[in-house]
């Protein structure tokens, strides 16, 4: 699926959301807390065909 989709179905599981989503160039990220208050970090990269190239991946997005 996708970052949006699957922030919303775990809201309706009352999962706690420690960041919405945010947007940068490389895609879309959210952090969740596990129910031992883990930081989970879910990441969709941006597929767009606006981009030249794709990015590496995982650009250092962090909790704060």
């Amino acid at each position: 699926g996708d970052v949006q989709s699957a922030v919303d179905d775990l809201k309706s599981k009352d999962v706690t959301i420690h960041r919405d989503i945010q947007e940068k160039s490389s895609g879309k990220n959210a952090i969740i807390l596990d129910p031992d208050d883990y930081m989970i970090s879910l990441f969709e990269p941006n597929f767009s065909d606006e981009k030249d190239q794709q990015t590496a991946g995982y650009v250092g997005f962090t909790p704060a």
